[in-house]
């Protein structure tokens, strides 16, 4: 197995830019994408239902498409569902992105546990 890409998603709330990265290796055999959490550095990969693009490796920002505010409460809390488009293979990703508050003041987190890989639609012609 080898890395194949590093995706950096950025989204930018309250004037500050927040950034993830995402490991992405491929299999020798099925050519199957795979996702690490870490750096390869422990844990398991997880399997995803696409294959790489077998080029050289490389770091991609994912364009962010749309943004989808699915929770807010009285305190200011908001649950966003990020849609970015994977440029390099035909995958869009959903991606949760909170901003929560421990006393006033405002952290922000990427919920990398909870991505959905999804193919893109494809227009009929």
């Amino acid at each position: 197995m080898h890395k194949e890409v590093n995706y950096v998603f950025e989204f930018t709330m309250d004037g500050e830019t927040q950034s993830h990265v995402e490991y992405h290796y491929i299999d020798g055999y099925e050519k199957r994408r795979y996702r690490w959490i870490t750096d390869g550095d422990g844990g398991f990969p997880q399997p995803l239902d696409f294959k790489g693009t077998e080029k050289e490796f490389k770091t991609i920002k994912p364009v962010l498409l749309d943004q989808e505010l699915v929770y807010e409460n009285s305190r200011g809390e908001q649950t966003y569902n990020l849609i970015y488009d994977l440029t390099d293979v035909d995958v869009v990703v959903i991606l949760p992105f909170t901003r929560y508050y421990m006393g006033d003041r405002p952290y922000y987190e990427f919920g990398f546990s909870n991505f959905v890989y999804k193919f893109k639609f494809k227009e009929d012609n």
